[in-house]
């Protein structure tokens, strides 16, 4: 009620300006004794928010050894909550050009302004490259199912009002999202990379605190997604002989955003994906990358897997450990069996060496 409440205020004001002057609300308000006029009335529900949570506080603050205390907490968290909430809704109104309902993207989780580099993982790109092009100002809302990228722009609406408006340019589907938490050359720096590195995007965050609330968020995105590949394995298990680069669509294309051709990226070793790989009962434990369905990720170059499951913590400036392997091949993290039948095809530490690539990234 609030969201849409604070969504459709910026209209009332602007209908408001209209009409301040107008005789029949003049006498209202003089019939009925008020002293402010009705745009003060119509501003105090916006106002009761912030008051709300000021209150909390302050009842928090003298009932530390008082029943209640936890109610209290729940309902300060509960009005942080909606503050953010109805901020976050504030921002998606003002989206221009999405040919879509925003809606089906689910709630918007976070929002903010952030300095972009964007580039095509079609072969290695080095931080030095990357430092020879401008970053994009971009301004991202995290939905539930999307990544969306936006411009934003000042409009001026009257010589009352300014405000902000965001330019849709492109959007990441969640269930195709892979982050790498470390990039070098500035803690505030993250990596988003889509489709299987086939579009990598390096994110900076004004503060580091900034991007690890935003890393949080995702990856509770990620590990909700991969909660339900679990479940749907547990449901009906499949197994597939085929192993892929990155997770292919319906089509047999792979899912593709539209992007800069601006180019960047790390130095740091590639993650790639095996896809629809079964691991059996005494393997190590293992994460599917949120790119497909039934996927295992290893990591070229390392002994062992993130402890952050399917989420990529390679850095430059990070030593790998143990024996190192030479490019083009793979360590196995989990077994694989054929399908139909207990015969092993990949076996948990096996080394695999890639020999060819088809056009459809199998190998």
């Amino acid at each position: 009620m609030y969201e849409k409440y604070c969504q459709n205020k910026p209209q009332s004001e602007s209908l408001w300006r209209q009409y301040a002057e107008s005789l029949f609300f003049q006498e209202c308000q003089k019939k009925l004794e008020h002293k402010l006029s009705l745009d003060s009335y119509l501003l105090k529900p916006v106002q009761r928010l912030t008051k709300y949570q000021l209150l909390l506080k302050e009842l928090l603050k003298y009932s530390t050894s008082c029943e209640g205390v936890q109610e209290l907490q729940e309902a300060l968290v509960a009005m942080l909550d909606l503050l953010k909430s109805v901020n976050d809704s504030m921002h998606q109104i003002s989206i221009t050009g999405y040919d879509g309902d925003l809606g089906e993207l689910g709630k918007v989780l976070m929002q903010g302004s952030f300095s972009v580099w964007v580039g095509h993982r079609k072969g290695p790109t080095k931080m030095k490259d990357l430092a020879r092009f401008k970053p994009m100002q971009r301004h991202l809302f995290l939905y539930e199912k999307a990544l969306v990228f936006c411009k934003r722009r000042e409009e001026h609406c009257d010589s009352y009002d300014k405000r902000s408006s965001y330019s849709f340019k492109h959007f990441l589907k969640m269930n195709a999202v892979g982050i790498t938490e470390n990039v070098k050359g500035d803690p505030r720096k993250f990596e988003i990379w889509y489709s299987g590195r086939e579009e990598v995007y390096v994110v900076q965050a004004q503060t580091f605190d900034l991007k690890m609330a935003w890393l949080n968020e995702i990856r509770k995105i990620l590990f909700k997604q991969q909660q339900l590949i679990k479940d749907e394995k547990q449901v009906s298990p499949l197994c597939t002989d085929t192993i892929q680069l990155s997770p292919p669509l319906s089509n047999g294309k792979k899912p593709r955003a539209s992007v800069s051709s601006e180019e960047n990226d790390s130095e740091r070793t590639s993650p790639v994906a095996v896809e629809n790989l079964a691991s059996s009962s005494q393997s190590k434990p293992s994460k599917p990358w949120t790119g497909m369905s039934h996927s295992l990720e290893i990591c070229e170059g390392l002994e062992e897997w993130s402890s952050h499951h399917y989420f990529s913590t390679c850095s430059d400036t990070e030593e790998e450990e143990g024996n190192q392997l030479s490019p083009g091949k793979y360590k196995a993290l989990a077994d694989c069996k054929k399908r139909d039948s207990d015969e092993l095809l990949v076996k948990n530490g096996d080394v695999i060496q890639l020999l060819h690539e088809d056009g459809e990234s199998q190998w």
